[in-house]
């Protein structure tokens, strides 16, 4: 089951606080083998309250927070990265100083075995024959049938205007 949204818990927090006050601000309640005053009540919601709306709050400068560091993240991709292959470039025969920038060198990748070779080619195959995807030679040998087209020669001059 779903928890109510925070704006609902709060709503109904203030709505609760606002009739105890309204209708009950001189009574007794007896609940849970104990015996409470209004006031003891009120104090209770407004203390239950009090808390969620510190919740709300929270949430919301969270949510203020984690935008301005995904824009601050965007804005700064490029110049971290090239920071960052900057200092790879500088470091690039010393393991221990990139690993204190926690940094990796870059390494050339492996030739592909022969296994990843025959995989590639057969993949490609596959993907080109299912999007019926064809070379230019293959274009060229394909030439268009027109049936049922009949075609009236004009004899006769036409109106010159």
């Amino acid at each position: 089951m779903a928890t109510p949204r925070q704006d609902i818990v709060l709503s109904q927090l203030r709505a609760l606080l606002a009739a105890l006050e309204k209708y009950l601000p001189n009574t007794r309640f007896m609940f849970d083998s104990e015996t409470y005053t209004s006031a003891q009540v009120i104090a209770q919601v407004r203390a239950v309250l009090a808390s969620a709306q510190h919740v709300s709050d929270a949430r919301g400068t969270l949510a203020d927070a984690i935008r301005d560091d995904r824009a601050m993240q965007r804005k700064n991709k490029a110049f971290l990265d090239g920071l960052r292959g900057t200092i790879i470039r500088m470091y690039s025969n010393n393991l221990t100083t990139l690993s204190e920038f926690a940094l990796k060198p870059v390494g050339k990748r492996p030739p592909p075995t022969g296994e990843e070779l025959i995989l590639r080619v057969t993949k490609s195959a596959a993907t080109r024959k299912k999007r019926r995807t064809m070379g230019k030679r293959q274009k060229a040998a394909i030439k268009g049938e027109v049936t049922g087209v009949v075609i009236t020669p004009v004899t006769g001059k036409g109106k010159k205007g």
